[in-house]
């Protein structure tokens, strides 16, 4: 487990709460007001420019799940890649249920094929990959 600067973690119950990454925005909700840490991976836990990784990690201990979030304009292609390297660097931090959420525009879509061949991928390593569109609110 790589090690989380305080100023990257955020504690809170918010009902609904906004992730954004380079115009791709996802709504969270969280209508049970569960305590989420919700760290930034990208430009604050990970720095480095050449490493890849996701935007954000979401753990969740009423519900023991922790989710790897990547949210994507139009290179969906990087995006498990990005999920995967991080898993490998945050893994032994997660909650039992481990969900990596890719979240792309609105104006892309990920084949069909694509989305089988990356879920069956996440399953071999114990892990529900989900996939939503940008702003469309996504729920705990």
């Amino acid at each position: 487990m790589i090690p989380i600067p305080a100023h990257c973690i955020e504690i809170h119950q918010k009902p609904l709460f906004p992730l954004s990454e380079d115009g791709c925005r996802l709504p969270v909700e969280n209508p049970h007001r569960y305590k989420v840490e919700q760290i930034q991976i990208d430009h604050c836990t990970i720095q480095d420019p050449d490493t890849m990784k996701c935007d954000y990690l979401l753990n969740v201990e009423a519900t023991d799940a922790s989710y790897l979030i990547e949210l994507k304009g139009s290179k969906w292609k990087d995006a498990y890649g990005q999920i995967e390297t991080t898993y490998a660097l945050v893994k032994d931090g997660m909650r039992k249920r481990r969900v990596w959420l890719i979240c792309t525009s609105g104006t892309v879509n990920i084949p069909l094929n694509d989305q089988v061949k990356m879920s069956r991928e996440a399953r071999k390593k114990g892990v529900e990959l989900q996939f939503t569109r940008h702003k469309r609110p996504y729920s705990l």
